[in-house]
């Protein structure tokens, strides 16, 4: 892991703690200096679901309901995901869980400005 400089030990308080968009910032480096405000708080958004998605996935001994594993995402983003996964079931004759599973990999696979 590359040493940032940046400070995130007390950053997370609140009843929904989420990194400022000043420490996103500091951990993305200069990479960070093309975004708006706006894009660095829905990358953090989006990195927060599929951290949550996968403490539910990995976290436990027994895969969770693919519902669970969105209910966390942006509308949109669930919304293509949903999407997909019906299309890799009825087009591609899968059971509906493993299309899912492989619709919601294709979909964190992409970069993350062409998601929506």
């Amino acid at each position: 892991m590359r040493q940032t400089g940046v400070r995130v030990e007390g950053a997370l308080r609140g009843s929904n703690p989420r990194l400022s968009v000043a420490i996103c910032r500091g951990l993305l480096g200069t990479a960070a200096n093309a975004l708006s405000d706006a894009q660095v708080t829905e990358l953090r958004d989006e990195l927060y679901a599929i951290g949550n998605a996968a403490v539910r996935t990995y976290g436990t001994d027994r895969p969770q309901p693919f519902k669970t594993l969105t209910a966390d995402m942006p509308d949109d983003d669930r919304v293509a995901i949903e999407e997909r996964a019906a299309i890799l079931e009825f087009d591609g004759k899968l059971p509906r869980d493993k299309a899912e599973r492989l619709a919601l990999g294709q979909f964190a696979s992409r970069p993350a400005g062409s998601r929506h």
